[in-house]
């Protein structure tokens, strides 16, 4: 009916006959672009399908720069764990693109390692850190109630803890709070932090500790190292004071402790933190 329908991008010939000629027109299809305002979570540890609605039984491909990492099929998307980005600098807030036969939709996804939503999570992933070269993207998904002593940094001693110079060893993603509270967590016993050691590309942001307390040797959020600590606020509990706020104790602090164990060439970055202790009964 004087109409050309494209069926598939690519490059065809058309032809025919016009007033008694032989007729050839060239003619290039390009898929349609699609910007989508969805952002859709992702998390390594816990990989499930995500549903993503478009054109009624459509499939397709994934990628991530131009990478293949999963496929879509039955209106939902599945990342391919081989094919999931491990490095920090590969995960946080991406843009992907989910490429069907008739159209390319472009969404932004982020992409975590771990995201963690309960106290046993937040036990878990220094575990899955380690287990993930050291890096990785954890971030919290909401308000944790820990309200207990932290089951989940690991000790640095000659028997249990391989992170000792922070220019080769140290936690070297990102933890992310995303803005949310973790309450009532209690760092005690051995050379340890929240974060025991962090590397240079190691970042802590974004993250508020409330009725927080220490006794541990070291600092409440990192015990050394030479990465970024940025918008975070710890607040000590009422009775958050322990020997390690006397005047004469040789370590003690709440971000860190020292940026300058084993002679290293990196630096702490501590930036936007800020301390309340204004509810702590110094007892020392």
């Amino acid at each position: 009916n004087g109409k050309v329908v494209a069926q598939r991008a690519g490059i065809a010939d058309l032809l025919g006959v016009y007033q008694g000629y032989e007729v050839v027109i060239t003619v290039s299809v390009e898929k349609t672009m699609v910007h989508l305002e969805n952002t859709l979570n992702f998390e390594l540890a816990d990989l499930k399908p995500v549903r993503f609605n478009v054109q009624e039984n459509e499939v397709g491909i994934v990628y991530l720069n131009e990478v293949v990492i999963g496929d879509l099929a039955n209106g939902k998307i599945e990342l391919d764990e081989s094919k999931y980005p491990t490095a920090s600098e590969e995960l946080g807030l991406r843009e992907i693109v989910v490429e069907t036969s008739k159209a390319k939709y472009v969404l932004t996804a982020n992409l975590y390692s771990m995201l963690i939503e309960t106290p046993e999570e937040l036990d878990a992933w220094h575990a899955h850190a380690f287990a993930n070269g050291d890096d990785g993207y954890y971030a919290l998904a909401n308000n944790i109630y820990y309200n207990g002593v932290y089951a989940g940094s690991r000790n640095w001693d000659k028997s249990g803890y391989r992170w000792a110079n922070p220019d080769t060893a140290g936690f070297k993603g990102v933890f992310d709070g995303n803005g949310y509270v973790i309450d009532g967590l209690r760092i005690e016993a051995g050379y340890r932090g929240f974060v025991t050691i962090l590397q240079k590309e190691g970042v802590i942001k974004n993250i508020a500790f409330t009725n927080a307390a220490y006794s541990a040797v070291g600092a409440y959020v990192c015990q050394w190292g030479c990465g970024t600590i940025e918008n975070v606020y710890v607040q000590y509990a009422k009775d958050a004071a322990t020997g390690y706020w006397d005047k004469n104790a040789a370590v003690g602090g709440t971000f860190m402790s020292t940026d300058n164990i084993f002679n290293m060439t990196g630096k702490m970055t501590i930036k936007n933190c800020f301390v309340d202790a204004s509810r702590t009964m110094l007892t020392h």
